[in-house]
């Protein structure tokens, strides 16, 4: 009678996995078709990311994966291209986040790393230009 207790739970278990093998393919499905909505509206980083999630939820369906790899740099380059504007506004601040963003999307981005340092510097300057305008009063 005891081994038989001890078999229901991992029987239950194992049934409770299977039942939600479904269920993750249908998330993959759902994020991937999320990720074609996103790509249709030119929201390539909200793509990248649902297709990124499709892929570690199925890494073995191809099409997920090349969907991912394909808008790996179009997302790079959407968050350098907004992270340009913030910086041409000012918001030095934000805009090394984007670019780090950016890098962090696509690390192949050469222009990503280029705007993190100059945007680095930028705030360096910004900086050094507050603190001795600050000591000169």
């Amino acid at each position: 009678m005891r081994g038989k207790r001890s078999v229901r739970p991992a029987a239950l278990l194992l049934l409770l996995l299977l039942a939600a093998l479904p269920v993750l393919a249908e998330s993959a499905s759902a994020l991937y078709r999320h990720g074609q909505d996103a790509e249709a509206r030119d929201d390539y980083v909200a793509a990248y990311n649902y297709y990124e999630q499709a892929y570690r939820l199925k890494p073995k369906e191809l099409s997920y994966r090349t969907a991912m790899s394909r808008m790996r740099f179009e997302a790079g380059a959407q968050l350098v291209h907004h992270g340009q504007r913030l910086r041409d506004h000012g918001n030095l601040e934000e805009a090394l986040a984007e670019f780090q963003k950016a890098a962090a999307t696509d690390p192949s981005s050469e222009i990503a790393q280029q705007e993190i340092r100059r945007t680095q510097e930028m705030i360096r300057a910004a900086n050094a230009k507050g603190t001795s305008g600050s000591s000169t009063r």
